[in-house]
């Protein structure tokens, strides 16, 4: 564990022993509570709503593959701490409360270290990520967070601070219904086999989309300076079973679910702090860096 915070890079924490639920059990759990779907930038234009698990269930049960481009489904994506509905209502966001995360874990448990963290360090946001194959987050960042996978599998692509603050317009700037998914399927192949600085080629792709309309030019002033492959398409892993991803302050990160999958996420807020507490709540479990991606690897593939 010190060994990876001192890196200052994302890694992945292997549990020794998971917490183990599965989606039936965690619908007979929690089927009945009403969880609030996203509202954030990475899932406009969706609006946020209140939905029971089971409802929310049935109607995305026989969810898209994980490529769908259509109408992107609405992601729970739920803060425990009720800080979404105080945002909605004007209110302060308040610290991490215990006795709120009690509340909730009377009937939806939350895994041990998640438990543990809390006690630790003062969070920003605790939640819980749920939803089928083709829900996914577009790429954004945040303060230092853990994500611990429940049950499920669930992609992510990573990119350094920099990199993310030019990424982030271009994906943006694609008019269609799911951008991320658009980026992974359609304009990140045009890029991979390209050698050295990648702009040229993206630049190219990402007119002959905006001559069909799918694409907003304004975006292109962020490809003023050198990009290489390595870079714009970023880190790609898949996040397991039993494994908690690290990611240090502001890296960017974009993910979508392989199939039904479950994640208890805490967004945090001090690094110092952040590492104090994993030193002292490390869980039992081997810690890995991230692995470089392949060469030929698939735009949306491991």
């Amino acid at each position: 564990m010190e060994r990876q915070l001192a890196t200052g890079k994302p890694f992945i924490i292997t549990l020794d022993r998971p917490f183990v639920t599965d989606l039936a059990k965690f619908l007979d759990e929690a089927g009945g509570r009403s969880f609030r779907t996203s509202a954030s930038a990475f899932q406009l234009p969706l609006q946020s709503q209140r939905i029971k698990l089971r409802e929310y269930h049935r109607r995305f049960g026989a969810g898209p593959t994980p490529e769908v481009e259509g109408p992107p489904i609405p992601y729970v994506f739920h803060d425990l701490l009720g800080n979404d509905d105080r945002r909605e209502r004007g209110r302060a966001r308040d610290p991490w409360r215990v006795a709120e995360l009690a509340r909730w874990s009377s009937r939806c448990p939350p895994p041990e270290f998640f438990v543990r963290m809390s006690a630790r360090t003062p969070a920003v946001a605790a939640r819980i990520a749920f939803g089928p194959a083709g829900t996914h987050s577009g790429l954004h960042r945040h303060g230092a967070s853990t994500c611990q996978l429940i049950f499920g599998s669930k992609r992510w692509n990573l990119h350094e601070v920099a990199v993310t603050s030019r990424l982030k317009p271009l994906i943006e700037g694609l008019r269609v219904a799911a951008p991320q998914t658009f980026w992974w399927n359609h304009v990140v192949p045009k890029i991979e086999g390209v050698r050295g600085d990648v702009r040229v080629a993206l630049r190219r792709a990402l007119l002959n989309l905006s001559k069909r309309g799918l694409f907003d030019t304004a975006p292109l002033v962020q490809l003023e300076q050198p990009l290489d492959a390595a870079q714009a398409i970023g880190e790609r892993f898949t996040q397991r079973v039993g494994e908690i991803v690290y990611l240090p302050p502001f890296w960017g990160h974009s993910t979508i679910n392989d199939d039904w999958s479950l994640a208890f996420v805490l967004e945090l807020q001090g690094d110092e702090a952040i590492r104090a507490a994993l030193r002292r709540t490390a869980p039992a479990g081997r810690t890995r860096p991230i692995e470089p991606r392949k060469r030929g690897e698939g735009a949306s593939r491991r």
